[in-house]
């Protein structure tokens, strides 16, 4: 077999050579990742613009943590060259195997070191273990920055969802976001698993499994090689549509996710008014949606395999009749050597051919989260809770629209240190809305909130007034901490205090665990009046000079009302301020003002008794 192309370095001689050359291999093949690394981080840096907000969010996150690529790199190159080893000692092998049948079969010029086989198996012993070792590194360093870089990542992206315009979140179909957060982050830990963790380890593989061919016989090597660029590129052609199908699966899966959630939420309904099959039903047709996404997808991803063994097929079959068609004696030890090391690449090409089409599910992810962190989102302000008196909060040509539709139009009030003030009017006159703006939880589209004379911004208001929303929201977490929320360490005995004050202490006690107790998502292991009893207590918690509680008595019954409004009473007589959105009659006649909002401006009823007044 002619050897006239063989590569200029060449292992002849002894083993010093032969270890000089794999050494060689190595480098080249150190090189080729190194360029390969260049350019999917230059594929990150090219998108890295302010119209791809979520590939620049998880290169920031990807950056901070270059020790543990590094390691897991190193890792992965020592695993590459254990198993380049396993190729290389095939020459060897077959050197003993030649010496021990007794044939003589003239080498081509390729010369083996011809170490016994007792050495043979310690080297193969000590590869396996060092493969071994570098792979349960790999595996680990891998995963512990896959799942804190994803970690990051989500809570960026959770954090610009916390912070998105009211207006925008209303836009959203409860349970939307959540699961598009969940789906959506799942598919960027395929990316990084799959399209970089996994690819940059098939790179390393196969290319110094193709070094150690050529290096071996360069004339052996080039038609077994040829045929990969033309498997590559049809996989790259394939990931095209795969993208876009994986993109609509998700889609549908995120849907599907939020409607299901619903339903649960919803299940007693559902079940009075007989609509559960209706319900399964239209779950259904979303995961038909998904069901042939899916299927399309994996029939696009699955067709690079019968390809990665077409091209294997053709490329050792092109060795073979390279080998047996040359002029003069085969050189078994080289030629086995080259097949093998090809065999072995081909294996991780379809790592490779994997990694494409999970580098494709997760750009698609990485699609859909642009969409979100393109919406707009408020700066989150640092609060500073105040604890010295409000001696007069003004409101001053007030507007907010949902959705470029009024419903507070250029309000004026104002609000007096020992006041406690009732606001009422229709529903969706805009209560909620105002005290929204003035616990500044919503952005007044127009005019002006003052405290003590002076505008206030958002971060001021949270910081000076304690706000009970209409809809108690309570968390999965312990009665402790749903009480003292935000408060970094609890104190407990002024959680029971307010718990006392709100009259929420004895169903508390009750309840297995106490206050340790940990409640239902949304407190729904509570009844109504139980939830807002707990959320009044938290309003008492945080210490704050003004409090706005909307409907803070609607579940409750007449003797929790009335300690409710003694709990209000007596915080504006201490000197602070309560404004109080409701239609209770008792409220409003202990009230020292009652203001009425009515088409979006607030009007101050005049002073007259009672029963004159709510009539």
């Amino acid at each position: 077999m002619g050897c006239t192309h063989r590569a200029e370095l060449r292992i002849k001689g002894d083993s010093a050579s032969q270890t000089g050359g794999f050494v060689v291999g190595v480098t080249e093949s150190i090189w080729v990742l190194n360029r390969t690394w260049e350019g999917v981080f230059g594929v990150f840096l090219g998108m890295n613009s302010s119209d791809r907000p979520a590939r620049r969010e998880l290169l920031e996150s990807l950056r901070g943590r270059w020790p543990l690529a590094v390691s897991a790199l190193l890792a992965t190159l020592l695993s590459a060259a254990a198993t380049a080893g396993y190729a290389w000692m095939v020459g060897p092998l077959l050197r003993n195997l030649e010496g021990n049948s007794g044939l003589e079969i003239p080498s081509t010029g390729f010369a083996f070191t011809s170490p016994s086989v007792t050495q043979i198996v310690w080297i193969l012993v000590s590869l396996g273990l060092l493969r071994a070792l570098s792979e349960t590194i790999r595996a680990h360093l891998g995963a512990k920055l896959q799942l804190s870089v994803v970690r990051e990542f989500r809570g960026k992206v959770l954090t610009h969802v916390l912070r998105l315009e009211p207006s925008t979140l209303l836009q959203w179909p409860r349970g939307e976001l959540a699961s598009r957060i969940q789906v959506e982050v799942h598919g960027v830990r395929t990316l990084l698993h799959l399209g970089v963790a996994q690819g940059i380890r098939s790179i390393v593989v196969a290319t110094a499994l193709a070094s150690v061919a050529l290096e071996v016989d360069t004339r052996l090597a080039i038609p077994g090689l040829v045929v990969v660029p033309l498997a590559v590129a049809a996989i790259v052609f394939l990931a095209r549509p795969a993208r876009r199908l994986q993109r609509e699966l998700f889609a549908a899966e995120s849907s599907v996710i939020s409607e299901t959630a619903e339903a649960v939420d919803g299940a007693a309904v559902l079940r009075a008014y007989g609509a559960v099959r209706p319900m399964r039903d239209k779950i259904n047709v979303g995961a038909v949606r998904s069901e042939e996404r899916g299927i399309a997808a994996e029939t696009w991803s699955t067709a690079a395999g019968p390809l990665i063994e077409l091209a294997a097929a053709l490329g050792i079959a092109m060795v073979f009749a390279m080998a047996w068609s040359a002029d003069g004696a085969v050189d078994l030890a080289a030629t086995g050597t080259v097949l093998v090391a090809l065999v072995l690449m081909y294996r991780p090409l379809h790592g490779l051919a994997r990694a494409l089409f999970g580098w494709s599910s997760g750009l698609a992810s990485l699609d859909r989260l642009d969409e979100l962190l393109r919406l707009p989102a408020e700066p989150l302000e640092e609060v500073t809770v105040r604890t010295e008196p409000v001696a007069s909060l003004r409101v001053l040509a007030l507007s907010f629209n949902y959705d470029s539709r009024p419903v507070v139009r250029n309000a004026t009030a104002s609000f007096r240190q020992g006041e406690l003030v009732a606001v009422t009017g229709p529903s969706g006159a805009g209560k909620s809305t105002l005290l929204g703006v003035l616990a500044g939880v919503l952005p007044a589209s127009s005019g002006q909130v003052m405290i003590d004379g002076v505008p206030a911004v958002r971060a001021q208001l949270i910081g000076a007034t304690g706000w009970m929303p209409q809809n108690p929201a309570l968390f999965h977490d312990t009665i402790l901490r749903n009480v003292a929320f935000g408060a970094e360490h609890p104190e407990r005995a002024r959680v029971v205090e307010m718990c006392r004050r709100a009259l929420a202490h004895e169903f508390i006690a009750e309840r297995p665990g106490g206050y340790d107790g940990v409640l239902q998502e949304g407190g729904t292991d509570l009844s109504m009046g139980q939830r807002q009893r707990i959320t009044l207590a938290r309003a008492l918690y945080c210490g704050a000079p003004v409090m706005l509680l909307d409907e803070p008595t609607s579940a409750l019954d007449d003797e929790q009302e009335q300690n409710v409004i003694g709990v209000c009473r007596e915080h504006a007589d201490l000197g602070g301020l309560v404004i109080v959105a409701t239609h209770r009659e008792d409220f409003l006649r202990r009230a020292d003002r009652v203001l009425e909002l009515r088409d979006g401006t607030v009007i101050e009823w005049e002073r007259r008794t009672a029963d004159a007044l709510l009539h």
